[in-house]
């Protein structure tokens, strides 16, 4: 799912690098076209709201 809405997100918005859907708070499934790396990750959590942007670095620092 991830994957399809990626494709369908970059062709209205061609600065999409990812996306992440969930089903439930605790689990995300990522699709990107391209290696990303914890940098860019961390730079594209500043666009979430919070407390998604938390709840996301937190995540990702604590599994990188």
């Amino acid at each position: 799912m991830a994957k399809f809405i990626y494709q369908y997100a970059a062709t209205l918005y061609p600065e999409v690098a990812m996306v992440g859907v969930s089903e439930t708070p605790k689990t995300w499934a990522w699709y990107t076209p391209d290696n990303l790396t914890l940098e860019v990750l961390e730079g594209a959590a500043d666009h979430l709201p919070e407390p998604h942007r938390t709840n996301f670095l937190t995540h990702l620092r604590d599994n990188a």
